[in-house]
């Protein structure tokens, strides 16, 4: 093994010296003592090649070393915070375990009415805090309730991201980063799917934790238009694009418009939705699951992409709401409206 190049130990050290005591580490709380000692194994060997001597020359740091590779690391775990983030996975199924029985329902039903909080009750029992607990979102009734991992964007708990949370509080690099989203282009056939339904077009603007919606409706081979508008509080634009669309869908069920196809520029909400799913962003489940169970109660509900350039009505309309007014407005008008489609034109 003295031999083997750095490459050939870190493969050694990946695949038999921290993966031999994983079992181990799963469900018990390993002393610190004793990983520290497993960490010093590991970091003689990686220089010297082998454990004959105490003394050897360190080039770098054993913190720098045990960053992950994208920021600069070589994505060694040490022991005590693998240990860690290993056990958390343990705590994580056994709340999964307790949810399954219904120990969470029963405590969170004291605490509600309906399907919202009683806002009474919570403030008197949790004081300052409940002003917080009042702000979390509560799924719809036909949905359960579900324990979240609020370190990853779809919820769902990893060894890896409780590792890499741990780590984050050596490294500040490891602090996610908001990839722009892309303009995709969907090929679909306007005239045929379109014919005789009514189109509703959304957007939304978002800025500061304030955003303006927008609907404009318009049928085709009809001269009649309509748009609702309104401005509320959420926080991103992804909400923001979220309740749009169910302002739409709730707008159809108060007119008992049965078959209509839904607009909006936001490809991956329109993709999710395409596939009966929720977007992957935990924060925003409550929303999902109100636009997937009104979509239901259509006889033909259809969600389509289209871009931002053929878009500019609904896209006016919700900057226009954002920066203007705090009522909804709802107005209906005969003829062509302003700016529409192309596809949409008589």
């Amino acid at each position: 093994m003295r031999l083997l190049s750095y490459a050939g130990r870190l493969t050694l050290i990946k695949n038999v010296a921290t993966a031999m005591p994983v079992y181990m580490m799963s469900t018990n709380k390993i002393p610190i003592s004793t990983c520290r000692e497993l960490d010093a194994v590991i970091r003689k060997y990686w220089w010297q090649g082998n454990l004959d001597k105490d003394r050897f020359m360190a080039l770098r740091s054993w913190d720098k070393i045990c960053q992950p590779k994208g920021s600069g690391g070589l994505g060694i775990r040490r022991f005590e915070d693998f240990n860690r983030a290993l056990i958390t996975k343990l705590a994580w199924s056994v709340g999964q375990g307790i949810k399954s029985k219904g120990y969470t329902a029963r405590t969170l039903a004291d605490l509600s009415i309906g399907n919202g909080w009683n806002k009474e009750v919570v403030l008197q029992i949790f004081g300052d805090l409940g002003e917080r607990i009042l702000e979390i979102p509560r799924l719809p009734l036909s949905h359960k309730d579900r324990i979240i991992w609020k370190e990853k964007q779809n919820g769902v708990f990893s060894v890896k991201s409780a590792y890499v949370v741990d780590q984050g509080e050596r490294d500040e690099s490891l602090d996610g980063i908001e990839v722009p989203l892309e303009d995709r282009t969907e090929k679909v056939d306007w005239m045929r799917i379109l014919d005789g339904k009514r189109v509703i077009c959304t957007d939304a603007s978002w800025l500061k934790d304030e955003a303006g919606l927008a609907t404009v409706m318009r049928m085709k081979n009809a001269e009649c238009w309509a748009y609702k508008s309104t401005r509320i509080k959420v926080y991103s634009a992804l909400q923001a694009q979220l309740e749009a669309i169910l302002l739409a869908l709730q707008w159809a069920l108060k007119e008992q418009w049965e078959e209509h196809c839904v607009l909006s520029n936001y490809f991956q909400v329109i993709q999710a939705l395409r596939n009966k799913q929720c977007p992957s962003n935990w924060k925003t489940f409550n929303v999902s699951f109100a636009i997937l169970d009104s979509s239901k109660k259509f006889v033909s509900c259809e969600f389509f992409y289209i871009s931002r350039n053929l878009n500019v009505a609904a896209d006016g309309l919700a900057k226009n709401a954002r920066v203007t007014s705090n009522f909804p407005i709802l107005i209906q008008r005969e003829g062509n409206p302003p700016v529409l489609p192309i596809f949409l034109s008589v």
